[in-house]
Formats: C-alpha cells, structure tokens, sequence
C-alpha cells in the first residue's frame, strides 16, 4: 500500500501537459516567429520612409475583422476541446463548425482586402 501511494505521487509532481512533441513544435514555433519580427524590424529600420508610407495603405477595419475572426475561431476550437472532455458530440460538431465558417470568413475577408490592394495598384513587387 505504501508503495502505491509513493508510486502515484511521484507520477503526479512529475507530469505535465502535453507530451515533448508538442512542447518542441511550440518552442520552434516561437522561434520562427521570434525570426520573422526580428527580419521585419530590421528592413523597417532599413527602409524607415518606405515603411511609413505604406503604413498610410492600411485599412484598419480590415485588420480589426481579421483579429476578432482569428480570436472567435481560437476560441471556438477550445470550447469544441471542452465539449470533447464534457462528452457533448453535438456541441463538439457545432463548435467546429463555426471554427470552419470563421475561417472561411477570414478567407473571404483578405480576398477581399487583396483585391483592393491590387486594384490600387499595390502588390507584392511595388510595395
């Protein structure tokens, strides 16, 4: 008896969440995104006028909708997880699928956004 108990409480400090795969993929995740900023932060440096007047481009409604999508879907896929746990198939299914139309409403959202880049003349090449 004193054995088990010595057993399961060892098991319970040592164990955290996730597995190593998952914490690797996150860890080089950061760092990806750690790379980019910092590429993005020194060609802004680089190219400070260029960077401010594109800046003058931006349409800030769009970059709103595309947060509140991102942030909506996130949050829906999580409360399809706890439907999951909860043994709530039905809400599992509801909650994804309006992760599924939010991603396609953000989809919908930067085609729209690109087409009127490209349309005033804004794309890739010459900005």
């Amino acid at each position: 008896m004193h054995n088990s108990a010595q057993r399961a409480a060892k098991n319970s400090s040592t164990y955290t969440t996730g597995s190593e795969g998952i914490w690797t993929f996150v860890f080089i995740d950061m760092v990806i995104f750690l790379l980019i900023f910092f590429t993005f932060m020194s060609e802004r440096m680089r190219h400070l006028a260029v960077y401010t007047a594109s800046q003058l481009h931006l349409n800030e409604l769009f970059g709103l909708a595309n947060t509140l999508i991102l942030l909506s879907s996130s949050w829906m896929v999580v409360e399809a997880i706890k439907a999951v746990r909860a043994q709530a198939p039905r809400k599992v299914v509801f909650y994804l699928w309006l992760a599924l139309l939010l991603g396609l409403a953000f989809s919908i959202n930067k085609l729209i956004e690109y087409q009127a880049k490209f349309a005033s003349g804004i794309t890739p090449v010459t900005n």
